[in-house]
């Protein structure tokens, strides 16, 4: 059920290394508010609205660092100072936890518990950002649940059925690579994971080979 009276944009980077694209998408918001309704209020709008609908992902500790560094340095130069940031260190490829809260409540163990969250809960209408290019092997896990097959099918076979109709066997290999993962994971994200609503997905990838 969507409420029409409240904001519908939800922003995922599944991937977002050093935040590039989330402080992008907040000086987008920016303009685009402004332009209609004046300085006065963005700063209000900008902590209700767009900073709730704004979520990342990343698995690296110094990227994910530089994110976080980044983007509030580029909210304080609009005032906006001490906000929630919802960037979370995480494999996104890898399957939710429980949702049960830890016992223990130390910070990591939080941040797990929030990034989960947004894997598992959260909705996301548009998904953007850069994820890795890195062929990899087969069978090496590194597609988390994307390329688990302990079920008998896989979300992977989705896209790896159709090549094997259609696209000579030599080619199929370079399937096997990560950001061809994340491209499965975002279409589950936007598009399966809350069926019919609309979305976006736009990440920026390489022609195979």
């Amino acid at each position: 059920m969507i409420d029409p009276g409240a904001p519908f944009v939800s922003m995922l980077d599944p991937a977002t290394g050093t935040g590039t694209f989330l402080v992008e998408w907040i000086r987008r918001a920016r303009d685009s508010y402004v332009a209609v309704h004046g300085e006065a209020d963005w700063s209000v709008h900008a902590r209700e609205v767009v900073l709730p609908s704004l979520n990342a992902l990343e698995l690296m500790l110094a990227p994910y660092a530089i994110a976080h560094l980044k983007t509030a340095l580029e909210l304080h130069e609009v005032d906006i100072d001490g906000a929630d940031l919802a960037i979370y260190l995480t494999d996104t490829l890898q399957r939710g936890g429980s949702g049960q809260l830890s016992i223990e409540a130390d910070p990591i163990s939080v941040e797990g518990e929030r990034a989960d969250h947004v894997k598992r809960s959260v909705r996301t209408t548009v998904a953007i950002g850069n994820p890795p290019y890195d062929r990899v092997a087969q069978d090496d896990g590194i597609g988390g649940w994307i390329t688990d097959r302990s079920g008998g099918r896989s979300p992977f076979d989705d896209i790896l059925d159709p090549a094997r109709e259609h696209v000579i066997f030599s080619a199929h290999a370079s399937l096997y690579n990560k950001y061809v993962y994340f491209w499965r994971w975002a279409i589950w994200k936007v598009f399966e994971d809350r069926p019919s609503l609309p979305g976006v997905i736009s990440l920026i990838t390489r022609v195979l080979g």
